[in-house]
């Protein structure tokens, strides 16, 4: 059910249907509410799932089902890739933007695989050989996701260390 939703919403980005609106969102409960998501998944595999977003009360202005998205394929993928540790989620204001970092204690990835896991149907593990599942959308959708919203992404990551994905948004505080 996953794969067939990140391909119609791939679809509707492609055909140009998909225009955001923005509100006011509050980042923290954002937070908690994709982190609690996916807890039970993290118990399943025996791994910690830790939050610290020390901004209650703050809020900006975005689109709060696209950066809900972008949170939701983050979360899952670093528990997916994950077999033993931690995911920790991490949001957090830096002058004039906010910051989310999704890192994981997971397999990491190679620098020369980071650029092609945004591509859409790819992973950095490909082939026959592939020991993860997934379509290969969601990082393509996140990105696109946050230049929609004005936002960007990046990943830092080395194999068998782990990686940190940033979501860096500019801040546009709301009333």
């Amino acid at each position: 059910m996953r794969t067939l939703n990140l391909l119609l919403d791939y679809a509707k980005w492609e055909s140009e249907t998909v225009f955001p609106g923005f509100e006011s969102v509050d980042p923290a409960k954002l937070i908690r509410q994709s982190v609690d998501l996916f807890t039970l998944e993290a118990d399943k595999k025996g791994l910690k799932l830790k939050t610290e977003c020390p901004c209650e009360g703050f809020r900006i202005n975005t689109n709060f089902r696209m950066l809900e998205n972008i949170m939701d394929n983050l979360i899952d993928n670093a528990i997916k890739f994950t077999d033993s540790g931690e995911v920790s989620i991490r949001g957090y204001r830096d002058l004039n933007e906010f910051k989310i970092e999704v890192a994981d204690t997971g397999i990491g990835i190679s620098s020369q695989h980071q650029t092609v896991i945004f591509e859409e149907f790819r992973q950095a593990s490909e082939g026959i050989g592939r020991t993860h599942e997934g379509a290969g959308l969601g990082l393509t959708l996140s990105k696109l996701w946050c230049e929609k919203i004005g936002a960007s992404i990046n990943v830092q990551s080395e194999p068998g260390k782990g990686s940190v994905f940033t979501v860096t948004l500019p801040i546009q505080e709301s009333d």
